[in-house]
This record gives C-alpha cells, structure tokens and sequence, in this order.
C-alpha cells in the first residue's frame, strides 16, 4: 500500500519549488510545498513574514498550523509533541495514523527534526539517503508527502526535503518519530479521505454492421412474406390482425 500526493519539484508561479531559498527558512519551505501539493502557491518570504521565522528558524511547528489551516480551511492542522525518547509505540502508531489521514485527505504534514549526527535520516526502500553531514546536531522541518506500508518490509514516510539533496526519500516510520523528539508534527485532523473517481464505464463492443443490416433484412422479409400469404388468401381480419400486432417493428 503506498500513497504520494502529488506536488511539484520545480517552481510553479510564486511557488519556489522544493529547495529552500535561505539556510533559516526551511519551516516556511516546507509549509510551502504542502500548500502547492493542495493548489495554493505562496512565495517564501510572504510565508517567512507570516509564520513568524527569523534568522533563527522557526520555534515549533505551532507556529506553521495556522496559516496552513487559514489557506487550507477544514484541515484542522493540529501540532503533536513527542517530547522525549523512548517514543513509545503508542506514539508510534499516533503518529502513523494522523500522517496516513493527512495524506488520505490529500493534505501533507509538517515535520520538526532533530538530527544529531548518529541519527541523520537514512534512505530507505532503495531512495538515496539525504546528504545531511557534518559533526553537528541539525535542526530542520521537513514536509512529509506519503506513506508506504510494505507489511514485512516495514512502514514508510516520503520526505520532501527542503534543505538536503536529493529533496526526496523514503525514511522508516520508527526512524522518523525519533527524528521528531523532543519536537512537534503538524497533522491535518480534520482532513476527509478523498474516494478515488469511480472507474469509467466498459467500453461496448463495436457494432457488426454487416450482421445487423442482414438481421434487419430477414426480419423484413419474413414480415413480406407472411403479409403476401395473408393478401392471397384475402382474409381481411387476419390481415388487420397481423397489421396491429406489426405495428411500429
């Protein structure tokens, strides 16, 4: 089972595209790509201004819910804390089932990583880890734009990625939650799951106009025949009888 909304790599209009355009502004990146995933191009420093971000980053993913549910009204984006390790697995299976609803109802979600080095995120289900390096704890928003349930082979996030090439992969359910300790996710509660479009109707078969046109006239000549017997036995009432019962074939 696997799910990915739909959202653009490259700019569309005041929409940046997935890169973020200041080292700071990755919270605002991130709110934007999940805005233009739901049709609604805003342009970083007009989020930057809105949210609230400094030169310091954003404080918490409280501060990105609502403007994503003032854009985006009936989402109800609603920020959840994982505050400390362990993360238990009742947080575990929270945080699937809220990003799995997000998704379903084509809304993404906004995740808050703290990465220190022994815990950059790591590819998984064959996609390209990220190039997060270095010695430092890294301190980044994320947008979470799928999920994958592969049974056996574990569950997964798609990860747009502002701040790391290649801007995209797939990182294991449990590595993501403890990526979000001691920090927050920003979840669409209220979203509604979107059915997928019926599928279109069978295609009739095509027409055989030669057997159609050859049925039609054996019809006809039967009626012909059966009329000139009627006529040369010249009996009137069998005749509009069977005139009556023709009528409109």
């Amino acid at each position: 089972m696997e799910k990915v909304l739909n959202y653009s790599r490259s700019a569309v209009g005041a929409y940046d595209g997935v890169a973020q355009q200041r080292s700071w502004d990755c919270g605002p990146a991130s709110a934007q790509i999940v805005l233009q995933a739901a049709g609604v191009l805003k342009d970083e420093q007009y989020l930057i201004d809105r949210i609230g971000t400094t030169v310091n980053g954003t404080n918490h993913a409280g501060m990105i819910a609502p403007i994503l549910n003032e854009f985006l009204p009936g989402s109800g984006y609603t920020p959840v804390w994982l505050p400390k390790e362990p993360v238990s697995k009742a947080q575990v299976e929270a945080l699937w089932n809220n990003v799995k609803k997000s998704i379903d109802g084509n809304r993404g979600v906004i995740l808050n990583f703290e990465a220190p080095p022994s815990n950059f995120p790591k590819g998984t289900r064959g996609s390209i880890s990220p190039s997060y390096g270095g010695w430092n704890t890294i301190y980044h928003y994320v947008a979470c734009m799928g999920y994958a349930d592969d049974g056996p082979g574990g569950r997964h996030f798609w990860i747009a990625d502002p701040g790391f090439r290649p801007f995209g992969y797939w990182c294991s359910l449990e590595q993501a939650a403890t990526l979000i300790v001691p920090h927050a996710y920003a979840y669409a509660a209220d979203a509604k799951a979107v059915s997928a479009p019926p599928p279109p109707a069978p295609t009739p078969p095509p027409v055989d106009k030669v057997a159609e046109l050859t049925t039609r006239v054996d019809r006809l000549t039967a009626s012909l025949t059966t009329l000139l017997g009627l006529l040369e036995a010249n009996n009137p009432e069998l005749l509009r009888a069977y005139l009556n019962a023709t009528k409109g074939n």
